[in-house]
């Protein structure tokens, strides 16, 4: 994320943090690649202002885990 961010001029946290109107420990975790969920509107707001997309900011990995049905 952070390569991504400093190639369209967001440099620091902080940035980030004015640029997507979010609390500073939210802009930090993004930033630093140290967050598990973002909100759709977040991301969506992200991939503007980055002029990217979902895929190139996110990695899916698997945790192992098998989904159950609900019965």
């Amino acid at each position: 994320m952070q390569e991504i961010a400093n190639k369209r001029g967001i440099t620091t946290a902080y940035q980030l943090q004015k640029a997507l109107n979010i609390s500073p420990s939210v802009a930090a975790k993004i930033y630093s690649d140290d967050f598990e969920m973002i909100s759709r509107k977040s991301l969506d707001r992200l991939c503007k202002i980055l002029d990217t997309t979902p895929a190139e900011l996110i990695t899916y990995i698997a945790d192992g885990k098998k989904l159950r049905r609900s019965k």
